[in-house]
């Protein structure tokens, strides 16, 4: 199994931005959320879709080769490289 000792301390790695939820939008919707378990699974799963959705629709890569395109925009660039 995976223990604590083999994650923290963990650091999230932004590679997009979300208007209104930051490049930071996992924490952001655990705390929006209040999710304090991977047990919350009916919660997490409400985080997932949200983000997936907001992410695609209106995220802002911010690294690599397609850094300021929306997301809509550099995933079927991505999907082609």
């Amino acid at each position: 199994g995976i223990t604590p000792d083999m994650v923290d301390p963990f650091e999230v790695v932004p590679i997009i931005n979300i208007p209104g939820y930051g490049d930071q939008s996992a924490v952001f919707m655990c705390e929006k959320l209040k999710i304090k378990s991977p047990n919350d699974k009916a919660k997490l799963a409400e985080a997932k879709d949200e983000t997936y959705l907001k992410g695609f629709t209106s995220g802002i890569m911010t690294v690599g080769p397609h850094k300021d395109m929306k997301v809509s925009d550099a995933k079927p660039l991505i999907k082609e490289e």
